[in-house]
């Protein structure tokens, strides 16, 4: 089963490469709380990319393989903490990310887990709507710091 999964996965990946497609949207909506708003939509066989104002993109795939559908609504997040509240509860911290085009998310963890600048990558909960204002951080994990990055400055 795991090799079917697998096999469908490059599949996916391989058609999305070659059959990629610009398509202009036909009218902006913001969805966005900092205002950004659809630019472009690319659509392959397989799902469609869309592109932003402020030059971020998400890429929403059409889930047609039966042992994957319970990953609808789910998607991939990466941001900054920006900002940590301390002992909220004991041992309990609220911890608040910053993304690349400013939007803010918010989630409790354990007293000491996370520092201000360390990159955290997060599984999203879009609850099934198109506003990123009730989506809902479901696993978050430790992806680095700034620091480790310093390297690639120019």
């Amino acid at each position: 089963m795991k090799k079917k999964i697998f096999a469908a996965i490059i599949t996916s990946i391989t058609t999305l490469i070659l059959t990629c497609q610009l398509i202009p949207a036909s009218g902006t909506e913001k969805i966005f709380t900092d205002g950004s708003e659809i630019t472009s939509i690319e659509t392959t066989e397989t799902g469609a990319l869309y592109t932003f104002t402020d030059g971020t993109g998400y890429y929403h795939e059409e889930n047609e393989i039966p042992e994957l559908s319970n990953v609808n609504g789910l998607y991939p997040l990466t941001g900054i903490v920006t900002e940590i509240k301390y002992d909220i509860e004991p041992e309990v911290d609220l911890v608040t990310i910053t993304c690349a085009n400013g939007n803010m998310f918010s989630w409790y963890a354990d007293a000491g887990d996370y520092e201000i600048n360390d990159l955290v990558s997060c599984l999203m909960d879009s609850k099934g709507t198109k506003y990123v204002t009730d989506d809902e951080v479901l696993l978050a994990h430790y992806a680095g710091g700034l620091k480790h990055f310093e390297q690639y400055k120019n």
